[in-house]
């Protein structure tokens, strides 16, 4: 019984130790993106979002100027997994992806009612990146970068709120056409805009992201399109290092601004 107890003790201090040490590491944000979210208070409402510094030695204060890359993920993912995909990122960028919305955090909006929700949504997310941009002010206008419905939402966003964002990446999505401003309804400049798209995609049809194109072409967005040989998750893993190529560039243009 006493070494039954003794054994239990040693657990317990063991499990104590692991805990004082975990708590130590979030708190200082070594381990902050796969062990939970950072919050920021807007309006009285509490957003959440991971944060992951890349390009910087962790042994190193991250600088202030950091350009700051704002990361919106598909329908079904969650920000913490999405945050994943940047793992291989070696240019210095300070990467934000908020938490959605809807259904478990894991959708910008209710897809039934869309044509109310998103612009509801859209107008939460660009309180979000407003605070953000003034809470890392030095590293200048956000890159936005969305995947499928976060490619709808971030398309939405560079539309309706061009001065935002210095630019804009968008893979595997379309804006339906009663979703965009009519011409002069938004004035400019408008943020450079790199959209990418899979021949093969069944989910989002590739005639509709050519369509979505020509309308942010039309209200006189300068779009850079790219069509792959692939399916809707658009970047098969010989394509990663030019997604992150266009990345680096955009953000050696944030940092000349």
């Amino acid at each position: 019984m006493i070494m039954h107890t003794r054994k239990g003790s040693i657990i317990l201090s063991l499990l104590l130790i692991l805990i004082v040490v975990i708590a130590f590491l979030v708190a200082y944000g070594k381990v902050r993106a796969f062990f939970g979210y950072k919050s920021i208070r807007i309006a009285g409402e509490t957003y959440k979002y991971t944060e992951l510094v890349r390009g910087v030695s962790e042994d190193e204060e991250p600088p202030d100027d950091l350009p700051l890359l704002l990361a919106l993920h598909g329908y079904g993912d969650h920000a913490i997994n999405f945050g994943t995909l940047f793992n291989d990122v070696d240019f210095p960028v300070r990467i934000i992806v908020p938490r959605a919305f809807e259904r478990a955090h894991t959708s910008w909006y209710d897809w039934e009612h869309r044509t109310t929700e998103l612009p509801r949504r859209a107008k939460q997310l660009i309180a979000f990146t407003d605070a953000i941009t003034k809470k890392y002010a030095e590293g200048g206008r956000p890159i936005l970068f969305g995947f499928s419905q976060g490619g709808v939402m971030s398309t939405y966003l560079v539309t309706w709120y061009p001065e935002y964002f210095s630019s804009g990446v968008i893979a595997g999505a379309a804006l339906a056409d009663n979703l965009f401003p009519h011409k002069g309804e938004v004035s400019g400049p408008y943020p450079r805009i790199l959209q990418y798209h899979g021949v093969k995609d069944s989910v989002v049809m590739f005639d509709q992201a050519q369509r979505s194109v020509g309308f942010l072409k039309k209200l006189g967005f300068d779009v850079e399109f790219m069509a792959y040989d692939a399916s809707h998750q658009c970047f098969y893993p010989d394509k990663w290092d030019e997604l992150f190529t266009a990345l680096e560039v955009l953000t050696w243009e944030v940092q000349g601004e």
